[in-house]
């Protein structure tokens, strides 16, 4: 079988004109986008206070994560943990209760205790930045992998 490729040839419109004509093509309006509205900002998270709360203990870095987020939805520094709220990050009242213990005594927040209350937590990050205690002063870690304020 023989093929003539010369006699075949492609029509390629040039303008739109060609391609399409205004009565086949239908107007539709268009939609707005869809963003989702965004009312709050939170500010980026103090790297240096982060850290710090890390090198306490892994779970101290989800504490860190929902202060510093609680803070910035309320717009203050100072917050009340309560269980409803700790829960959403899954961070049960005995641990969160030793969890702060533990970064008062690394001077990452203040927190003023109540009975049958949230306590009150305030983030202190300019003694974070004024270097008075590093993370390592803060907490040491025993053989056996448990860690132990000093």
């Amino acid at each position: 079988m023989k093929f003539d490729i010369s006699k075949i040839t492609l029509h390629i419109p040039s303008t739109t004109e060609d391609l399409c004509h205004e009565a086949q093509v239908e107007q539709v309006p268009l939609e707005p986008l869809a963003w989702p509205r965004v009312t709050r900002f939170i500010r980026p998270m103090d790297l240096a206070w982060f850290l710090r709360a890390r090198a306490i203990a892994p779970m101290a870095a989800i504490m860190a994560c929902f202060l510093w987020y609680r803070s910035g939805l309320e717009r203050t520094r100072t917050i009340k943990a309560t269980c409803h709220k700790l829960q959403e990050f899954g961070i049960g009242k005995s641990s969160s209760r030793r969890i702060l213990r533990h970064m008062e005594a690394a001077h990452l927040v203040s927190i003023t205790w109540h009975n049958a209350r949230a306590p009150e937590v305030t983030l202190l990050l300019e003694d974070v930045h004024s270097g008075t205690t590093s993370p390592e002063e803060a907490s040491t870690r025993e053989p056996g992998g448990k860690r132990e304020n000093i």
